[in-house]
């Protein structure tokens, strides 16, 4: 196998960082105090990172660091001047999402590599090209990309390629999951997922009945590339990356073991074992590698699930009678299940394979299985190979002892040399005089640091007098210099603080109202003469629905997905060019496709802050949709000459997924064939009994919110900050005419408070309720 792959390995805390290293990663990335996309970490602190830099360099590996979260307008500048810390503190990368830091790095530190963030949602060459554009080096690709655009990224640009091996999974594709942020206010895109997909949920079929009584729907396996990678390596893949940043030491230290010994070409058996011993939601080869429906999906459980260790033979009266499946410990995590709960208890006593034993419990478990969760004796193994540090580096000593001056020490190791000077000056002895043997043995006492002893000059004169503590001091202070002037490979980085960005107000009159529409049905309900602009989402009917649209003189705008394919792509384009359209891109990958096209922003390009709308004018842009993620003090923070829109009514989608639920329960191969299915329309149900609809388009289902936004009666507080404002229809909306008619009265100034309370009645009836989102409270 290639061995300049780059094994890149997780770090939540020092700890992990060190057992990734010693475990043989070669590179580490890890999350500051803020600004990362893993904010319930233990994380690193700034004197946190220095201490790593400087361990990661010592040993010749890479650190990347993440300030991969959105950001708010008033977060820019610390961001920046958290950036020019890691800037000058010698990271080697920082990994990104936000578009405008993004730009804003680029210029700021030029030669500061950057890599995008899955949470770019990269999945396609148009999408790495974009990237390549904005002076980004790396793509970390969405975890669904499929190899053959793995292959076009590589043969068609010269950026590295990263890609996830393993570790667990998000359902949606990263940067595109606004649920968390939606149910409850704790934005994926900002680090800080409630992980509603680990939850269990009811399936329902388009009436509400209920399909089905498994539970975790959304809740993926953990990918495991163990016996794959080289289907990756021979696309072009630079980097496999692991995830991990929430595990602990152990988990990370094996995991990095594991790879490394396959990339290396020692792949063992016992490694894959242990692998999963130490955590496992059961593995899966990603949806690339067409695992699907329930070779992706456990909807058993959310959790590790541990191995089986043991299975019960019979349950007597008095207790449990159990056969060893693998060495047990007494100290061991074991889990019985009963009434398909998982029950966890201490292993009683130390159990060696094959061997039988009564355990007297009083509890009877539903299955045979026992399964151990916790693996003392895997720990404490792991734990104990991290005592020895794997990374010794030789060091030639020089000293110098002449009476009359000060002591001199040089020191030398990889390539780098330092000159210590002592303090006192060195005088004859009058008693006891040092001898070359006690020099020998003070300066062989490296075994705090990272050197050893490997070769020792001694000029001195006879009869000389030194305490050794002076010799001590001169040998801390050698390896200190020495470890500071290797690990600081970046010395010549050098930026300004503060930061700081200025702005200026941008006058606005909302006037404008558009809408978003899924198919030509909706589109018949349109009153047109209330309308300015229609995003069209569909291609059927399409070209006679533009053609009633422009006899009223409405802008006609094509919306693509936030995922889509280049036949997709060459479709909307041919329409385009026809009726000469506008294109809305809701991914980097149809802003680089439609570059040439009049352009908008849609909802998938996550316009956060005003940093990120001036970019996007820079590009061409027209106008830009602000993410739902926002509310009203965001909104009137924006400082951009680009047009901006804000949704005020309508069904957010809170995850876009290539899986498909319902394919669960039907144990669908793939996704090849959801044009004819019965359920493309499905809802599901949470445990307080709340219905999510999921619609399935071009092998792609999004799960909206169960309730939608309704802001319509707040339009006067934000339209002075806005150009237009975007209602969007779904097939369950049937109050489209009162809508849009009450929205273009109050962008009127007419009074229609009655009219409102009708329409939020009529709705809370029809949905169960209505939602403002994060209006009133942006999303942490």
């Amino acid at each position: 196998m290639n061995k300049n792959i780059e094994l890149l390995a997780p770090a939540g805390s020092l700890e992990a960082l060190k057992a990734a290293v010693q475990a043989g990663c070669d590179a580490v990335y890890l999350g500051g105090a803020n600004f990362g996309a893993r904010a319930y970490a233990k994380n690193f602190d700034e004197n946190e990172i220095l201490k790593a830099i400087e361990y990661c360099h010592l040993r010749d590996i890479k650190l990347y660091v993440t300030v991969n979260t959105l950001l708010k307008d008033e977060e820019i500048e610390d961001a920046l001047n958290y950036a020019a810390f890691l800037y000058r503190a010698g990271v080697d990368a920082i990994i990104v999402q936000d578009l405008g830091f993004a730009n804003l790095l680029k210029k700021k530190f030029p030669d500061f590599d950057l890599h995008a963030s899955t949470q770019m949602t990269i999945y396609d060459l148009n999408g790495a090209k974009f990237a390549k554009e904005m002076g980004i080096k790396r793509v970390i690709l969405a975890r669904e990309t499929k190899l053959s655009e793995i292959e076009k990224i590589n043969t068609n640009t010269d950026l590295e390629i990263e890609a996830f091996a393993h570790g667990a999974l998000c359902v949606s594709y990263s940067g595109q999951c606004l649920l968390s942020s939606m149910i409850g206010g704790r934005s994926g895109n900002r680090g800080r997922c409630a992980q509603p997909c680990r939850k269990p949920y009811t399936i329902l079929d388009s009436t509400k009945k209920i399909l089905t009584d498994e539970k975790y729907f959304l809740s993926p396996r953990d990918l495991a590339l163990g016996n794959n990678l080289n289907a990756y390596i021979e696309k072009g893949i630079d980097s496999i990356k692991i995830e991990g940043r929430m595990k602990r030491p152990e988990y990370v230290y094996q995991a990095v073991k594991t790879y490394r010994n396959i990339i290396d070409g020692n792949k063992n058996q016992k490694d894959m074992e242990e692998l999963k011993s130490i955590f496992n939601r059961s593995f899966t080869k990603g949806l690339p590698l067409k695992d699907f429906a329930n070779d992706y999906i456990n909807t058993k459980r959310p959790n590790n699930q541990g191995i089986e260790a043991a299975k019960i033979l019979s349950k007597k009266k008095n207790g449990l009678e159990i056969l060893a499946l693998k060495d047990l410990n007494h100290k061991d995590t074991i889990e019985l299940e009963k009434n398909g709960e998982p029950y966890v208890f201490t292993f009683p006593r130390d159990l060696k394979k094959g061997e039988k034993f009564l355990w007297h419990i009083k509890f009877k478990p539903d299955s045979n299985s026992i399964r151990r969760i916790v693996d003392i004796d895997l720990i404490d193994s792991i734990n104990k190979k991290l005592e020895k540090d794997r990374f010794l580096i030789p060091i030639n000593f020089e000293i110098e002892l002449r009476i009359g001056n000060k002591p001199k020490l040089k020191a030398v190791a990889k390539g780098k040399m330092i000159e210590i000077i002592g303090k006192d000056i060195i005088e004859r002895a009058k008693n006891r005089p040092i001898t070359e043997e006690n020099i020998q043995e003070q300066l062989s006492k490296t075994k705090d640091s990272i050197f050893y002893l490997d070769d020792l000059k001694i000029f001195m004169d006879e009869d000389i007098f030194m305490p050794l503590k002076t010799l001590n001091a001169l040998r801390r202070e050698a390896l200190e210099e020495l470890e500071k002037t290797i690990s600081n490979k970046y010395s010549q980085r050098i930026s300004k603080d503060p930061i700081v960005i200025a702005r200026k107000s941008i006058k606005r009159n909302a006037k404008t109202i558009s809408v978003e529409i899924l198919n030509s049905d909706i589109f018949k309900k349109l009153p047109l003469n209330n309308i300015q602009r229609i995003y069209f989402k569909y291609l059927n009917n399409l070209e006679s629905d533009i053609i009633k649209a422009k006899e009223r003189n409405i802008e006609c705008v094509i919306s693509t997905e936030n995922i889509a394919t280049e036949s997709e792509y060459s479709k909307l384009e041919e329409i385009s060019e026809k009726y000469d359209l506008a294109i809305e891109a809701e991914s980097l990958s149809s802003a680089k496709r439609f570059e040439n096209y009049r352009l908008y922003a849609g909802m998938g390009m996550n316009v956060f802050n005003s940093q990120t709308a001036e970019f996007l004018k820079q590009k061409s842009f027209n106008s830009a949709l602000i993410s739902p993620e926002l509310g009203i003090d965001e909104i009137r923070n924006f400082k951009t000459k680009l047009d901006l829109e804000y949704m005020v009514y309508g069904f957010i989608p809170g995850m876009t997924l290539e899986y498909c639920v319902a394919s669960a329960i039907k144990n669908c191969k793939d996704g090849e064939h959801c044009e004819n299915c019965n359920f493309k329309n499905i809802y599901i149900k949470d445990e307080l009994g709340v219905d999510f609809p999921i619609i399935r388009n071009n092998n792609i289902s999004k799960i909206y919110n169960a309730y939608p936004i309704f802001l319509i009666d707040r339009i006067n507080e934000m339209k002075n900050y806005l150009n237009s404002i975007r209602l969007k229809f779904i097939d369950k909306d049937e109050m489209i005419i009162d809508l849009i008619t009450i929205s273009r009265k109050i962008l009127e100034g007419e009074t229609v408070n009655r009219e409102l309370e009708i329409v939020k009645s009529k709705l809370k009836r029809d949905y169960q309720n209505i939602t403002v989102g994060r209006y009133l409270k942006s999303a942490e």
